[in-house]
């Protein structure tokens, strides 16, 4: 979802170490479509860029203070999926007027999907990236989630989504 750049590269991992902890979605690979985290350091303060925002951190930093700065300026990030508005840092799906707070499965779910917009996700990758600590991976489990989900949407926002599986791969379809 987030990716961080920095030109320093100890910073870089010293950040991405923190949101990581914080459980902040991170991305590692610049292949997987990511909203951009700009961090620098500048004499004794700390830059975080996101977006159109900038703000300015004194060093040294209690690192709660950084991790509250990335949230402030993120927290409002939404993606649109036909009418429906995601915000995954509130998790949160918004439409008309309504909102359905999305529990954390739910919300790495939305994530994923955020992640690979264009892309089917796959179930078996889908399945180790919520349950990464599984012995034996049970494909029915997520097929209730996403059933679960589905129903969550049509009963909260009043809203038809489906999920469409081919050949082990997963379809949003709002």
């Amino acid at each position: 979802m987030f990716l961080i750049k920095s030109e320093d590269l100890f910073l870089k991992e010293q950040i991405k170490n923190l949101l990581i902890q914080k459980n902040f979605p991170i991305n590692s690979s610049e292949n997987i479509r990511s909203e951009t985290i700009f961090i620098s350091q500048k004499k004794e303060n700390m830059i975080i860029k996101f977006n159109e925002k900038v703000s300015s951190i004194d060093l040294p930093a209690d690192i709660n203070n950084v991790f509250k700065e990335i949230i402030a300026q993120t927290i409002n990030l939404s993606f649109k999926l036909n009418h429906l508005n995601y915000y995954p840092l509130k998790q949160s799906l918004v439409i008309n007027n309504n909102e359905l707070k999305l529990g954390y499965t739910h919300n790495q779910i939305f994530i994923e999907f955020s992640n690979n917009i264009t892309q089917p996700i796959n179930k078996e990758h889908l399945y180790k990236k919520l349950w990464p600590q599984d012995k034996t991976i049970s494909l029915n489990k997520i097929d209730t989630h996403l059933t679960n989900l589905k129903n969550l949407i049509k009963k909260i926002l009043n809203h038809e989504i489906n999920f469409k599986t081919i050949d082990g791969n997963i379809f949003l379809i709002v």
